[in-house]
């Protein structure tokens, strides 16, 4: 195995690789969720705040010119997205149990290879290979997962920073709603003014026309006590130019009189319409409150089962938190078995090694031993050579002894005297028993039986 292959399987024995980013990648999907599931219901609350001020038709229109989309559109793009991503942590976290399955088996294998014999140097080398390509894999699994939970990061910024423009664009419409209630107060303060005003003008109207009856009256007893009132002419001509000029100012009250009825009675028609467009607006309120009630309910029954979907989300947190501590405790008992492999391996190491220097002596000792080898076999080339001619001769020596037996037993026949016959021949003495009984022949054989024996 390879220093970096033994690292990163130090690495992953040590739960590093395994434990840590397998809880960060848990927290990151439960933030997911939650995080999925705070903007659904910020952008429920965001659109019925900003609703509750202006009609739907105006507020899409205003959200199309301030932000170049419909919410709706932009609704429908956030929550794609935010699906995307979710599917793609869910994916993440799937493979990421797989080759967590995947890196025990392969860990089980390199121990059995490690711990069954030293003969299997090459399968525990290919299982190494195997878990090396594996953890660099797991490696870029987990690099794509940190950017997928990057951009969703990102994601979260951003619609966090249109919640907030909306947050703003809907204090300003309150603002706005302000001041409408102040013109409201203020209009009706108007109408409560004009209704005095049109009070004192009717008030005004019979004093005049109380005052006309009285005129009207005091002519009649003018005509009448004409006749009797002569002798009070003069004081009827002071009268009658007091009252000429109170009938030019009669005739300018009445003028008056008449403009104050023309600007109240256009007054009126403005005030009029004014109530007519009021009890439109009051009609148009009435309905947005209706649908904002029916709104109301419909949000109401959608957190009922949104915090029901979080209460579920919670007891997967829990198991999910069961089955990390389950993990840790695993990774300890590899973390265990690891530095027992170690520890196994080095003394396998050792071993090695030990058995590398004896192997080399006795190659050395066998290169010794062919070189003897070589030189026994030329001996023994020599020896067969020489053993050929040794089985001849002895085959001709037991001829010769057989004849020496039978010589000796016709003599023992005959125990005639012998005379004996010293001969050298190249420095070597032999000696020849002749018996004179004999023939003349057996004694020749049996000089050359003995010389042959001496050879």
């Amino acid at each position: 195995m390879s220093q970096r292959g033994r690292a990163k399987l130090n690495q992953y024995s040590k739960g590093v690789s395994h434990s840590s980013r397998l809880s960060r990648t848990v927290n990151d999907f439960s933030q997911a969720s939650a995080l999925n599931d705070t903007l659904h219901i910020q952008q429920a609350h965001s659109i019925d705040n900003y609703t509750c001020s202006k009609n739907t038709s105006e507020a899409s229109q205003y959200i199309v010119e301030r932000y170049g989309m419909s919410w709706a559109d932009s609704e429908g793009k956030m929550r794609r997205l935010l699906a995307t991503l979710v599917t793609r942590s869910q994916s993440s976290h799937e493979g990421l149990l797989e080759l967590d399955s995947k890196l025990k088996m392969l860990a089980n294998k390199v121990n059995s290879y490690a711990s069954s014999s030293t003969n299997q140097l090459d399968t525990s080398k290919r299982a190494c290979l195997l878990l090396e390509q594996v953890i660099e894999m797991k490696a870029n699994f987990y690099e794509r997962l940190d950017s997928a939970l990057n951009q969703l990061r990102e994601l979260s910024i951003a619609h966090s920073s249109t919640l907030q423009a909306l947050d703003a664009e809907k204090q300003r419409v309150e603002v706005l709603t302000k001041e409408a209630d102040q013109l409201r107060v203020d209009y009706s303060t108007c109408r409560d003014a004009n209704a005095a005003q049109a009070a004192s003008l009717t008030d005004t109207q019979m004093q005049l026309l109380e005052t006309s009856s009285f005129l009207e009256n005091a002519k009649k007893n003018i005509t009448v006590l004409s006749d009797e009132n002569a002798q009070l002419r003069d004081s009827l001509q002071l009268t009658s130019h007091e009252l000429m000029r109170i009938k030019a100012v009669h005739c300018n009250q009445n003028e008056s009189f008449e403009a104050l009825l023309e600007r109240s009675s256009a007054r009126e028609q403005t005030l009029l319409r004014e109530l007519d467009e009021l009890q439109l607006a009051y009609a148009k309120e009435k309905d947005l409150h209706a649908t904002r009630t029916e709104r109301i309910h419909h949000l109401s029954s959608e957190i009922s089962s949104l915090q029901k979907q979080v209460s579920k989300q919670r007891r997967r947190a829990r198991i999910y938190k069961l089955k990390t501590g389950q993990l840790r405790r695993t990774a300890k008992e590899l973390k265990v078995m690891v530095r027992k492999n170690t520890a196994m391996g080095t003394h396998d190491n050792e071993l090695l090694t030990q058995k590398d220097a004896q192997i080399v002596a006795i190659v050395k000792k066998l290169e010794e031993y062919k070189a003897r080898a070589k030189k026994v076999s030329s001996y023994e080339c020599k020896l067969a050579s020489q053993r050929g001619e040794i089985e001849k001769l002895s085959t001709y020596v037991a001829a010769l002894e057989q004849d020496l037996d039978r010589y000796k037993a016709k003599r023992l026949k005959l125990s005639a005297p012998t005379k004996v016959i010293t001969a050298s021949k190249d420095g070597k003495s032999v000696q020849l028993s002749v018996s004179d009984d004999g023939p003349r022949s057996e004694g020749l054989f049996a000089s050359t039986r003995n010389y042959c024996a001496v050879l």
